[in-house]
């Protein structure tokens, strides 16, 4: 039987008083085996204690401030899967209308992100209809099904892998090398940022269920946010307890990114849908416009613009989180190519009819 430990019990164990052991549950409850901000009355198990015991190592030992303890446990604890192996947190990306910018804004955060250590790989699943894989390559034929960027984010084509995949859409017709070597892309990544296009397409749909969150790019344009909050109205729908987030793209200023936001807000509260947070916005920026033309990243190319010190941010803001995604999706890059490559099978099959 696994042995748990009450409140005082645990407190002595850890060799604290009790009032620093509240404290630490406190800011600390939602990585434990019981939920729940009230520390007395609960039990604790031996894992709650050697994370606790971890914090009071980084807290007390090594003199880090609170903030920095938080974000150090959850990249700890946020990287390893159920099954204890370690894996990259998957976040989809859509949109409501066509030309709202998420292809280059994927882009330009996997750049943040490699910038500041973590590893990214992008999965374009727009199957080549202007994702970020025409936005770097345009029509270039690809060859490689996965490829490594300058910033050193590796481009994964869905395009190209379901070229690879037999006809009937069966994803065991991968040869073995092939599915090992999206295991391990997935286990060297620390973020997969997933192209899905048009959320009104299939694709944003399926996608759903198979990523940690979904982070959905509209603009100050009040169209373009009705578009964006009918895609979050179907994505609820199809799964209630999708994690979302919403990102304003080419916003004229912070007046108007705030303007945006109220919108969504006020059209999420007249269907009790108020878990839909703001994540950040991006400037529009013609320097951006200028980098995109000659395939680059703005991070990279002009790190002090207006919109490289948007999109760093938002960076930041993703890979800190203080309080982590509540739900790790059981799926991963062959899940996603295997969602691909039933919908490519099934629209192929319509058409033949």
């Amino acid at each position: 039987m696994l042995q748990s430990f009450g409140f005082e019990q645990a407190a002595e164990r850890l060799g604290i008083d009790e009032a620093e052991f509240g404290f630490l549950v406190h800011h600390f409850w939602e990585y434990l085996s019981q939920a729940g901000t009230e520390a007395r009355g609960r039990t604790f198990s031996g894992g709650d204690l050697q994370l606790l015991h971890r914090v009071l190592n980084l807290y007390r030992g090594q003199g880090l401030e609170m903030t920095e303890v938080r974000q150090q446990i959850r990249h700890e604890v946020s990287a390893l899967g159920a099954d204890g192996i370690p894996r990259s947190e998957i976040l989809g990306f859509c949109t409501g209308r066509t030309g709202s910018g998420s292809s280059t804004l994927i882009w330009n955060l996997a750049a943040a992100l490699a910038q500041r250590g973590y590893r990214c790989t992008i999965f374009d699943g727009t199957l080549g209809a202007g994702g970020v894989e025409k936005l770097i390559y345009g029509d270039q034929e690809c060859r490689d099904w996965c490829r490594v960027l300058d910033s050193g984010v590796r481009l994964v084509s869905g395009a190209r892998l379901l070229g690879l995949v037999g006809e009937g859409g069966n994803l065991f017709d991968l040869d073995r090398e092939t599915c090992h070597e999206l295991q391990r892309l997935e286990r060297a990544s620390d973020f997969v940022l997933l192209d899905t296009g048009d959320g009104r397409s299939d694709n944003a749909l399926r996608f759903g269920s198979l990523v940690d969150q979904i982070i959905m790019v509209t603009t100050a344009d009040v169209g373009v946010n009705a578009d964006s909050f009918s895609v979050v109205r179907m994505l609820r729908d199809v799964d209630p307890g999708l994690p979302l987030g919403l990102v304003i793209n080419r916003a004229a200023s912070l007046g108007d990114a705030r303007e945006a936001f109220s919108r969504m807000a006020g059209a999420a509260k007249h269907i009790n849908l108020t878990d839909v947070p703001g994540l950040g916005w991006i400037i529009e920026d013609e320097a951006l416009r200028r980098c995109m033309a000659t395939g680059e990243a703005i991070i990279e190319t002009l790190p002090t613009s207006p919109a490289a010190r948007c999109i760093m941010r938002l960076a930041d803001s993703l890979a800190n989180r203080l309080v982590p995604l509540e739900r790790r999706a059981s799926g991963g890059l062959r899940e996603l190519v295997q969602a691909l490559a039933n919908l490519s099978y099934r629209s192929s099959a319509v058409r033949d009819v």
